[in-house]
């Protein structure tokens, strides 16, 4: 029971990530009728489980507890979910098969996952609360990435000097803010898209 919980342990911390989707369309607000969601992808299961979080956090049940909700930005990896973009894109590049985005001045930030795990337990082990964001900082344009993994299977020599383009901010939309990871979390990403791309290329190249 959380009231008998949060009741007793008066020292209690609970850390829980969470997507950012849902940012862009309520602010972080909770809408009226979030029980009765239906999520329809991956996408909307993460967004349910946060506001479902989020309801939790406001109740009187946990009044004693430390929060830390760390909210990730678009995360991929080795294993990636075989829905997500990025997964469409390397499967569609060793096809030889352009991915067409229905909105081609699409923009999001990508951190590995290692970088992602990294953040939350410096989250779990810190005494930061509330809100906090974790990304790689830059933004990225889909269409460079794809460009990049199509460049990185015809590559021929060094593979060094195939970069992706990072952007700060961009006409379509702004970069997640991870100032406040960086300062009080002391957290910073450390593996470069192209590092993180490239094994999750060559982890698929033994699959397919």
């Amino acid at each position: 029971d959380l009231k008998i919980f949060s009741r007793y342990n008066t020292n209690a911390r609970i850390v829980f990530t969470g997507s950012i989707h849902e940012v862009g369309f309520n602010r972080g607000r909770i809408p009226n009728n979030f029980e009765s969601m239906q999520p329809r992808n991956i996408y909307g299961i993460s967004k349910k489980l946060v506001y479902d979080s989020m309801h939790i956090m406001q109740s009187n049940s946990l009044k004693h507890v430390s929060f830390c909700w760390v909210r990730l930005a678009n995360v991929y990896g080795v294993g990636d979910h075989s829905k997500k973009i990025l997964s469409n894109i390397i499967d569609g590049a060793y096809k030889n098969k352009r991915i067409v985005f229905k909105n081609i001045n699409a923009f999001v930030d990508f951190f590995y996952i290692d970088d992602a795990a990294t953040g939350i337990l410096l989250a779990m082990f810190s005494d930061c609360e509330g809100v906090v964001n974790l990304g790689s900082g830059y933004g990225y344009y889909l269409s460079n990435i794809q460009d990049f993994i199509q460049s990185y299977l015809q590559k021929t020599t060094d593979d060094t000097k195939i970069k992706i383009r990072t952007h700060l901010d961009s006409t379509f939309g702004s970069v997640l803010d991870i100032s406040r990871a960086s300062v009080e979390l002391n957290y910073k990403s450390s593996i470069s898209m192209e590092v993180g791309l490239s094994k999750c290329v060559e982890f698929l190249r033994h699959k397919l």
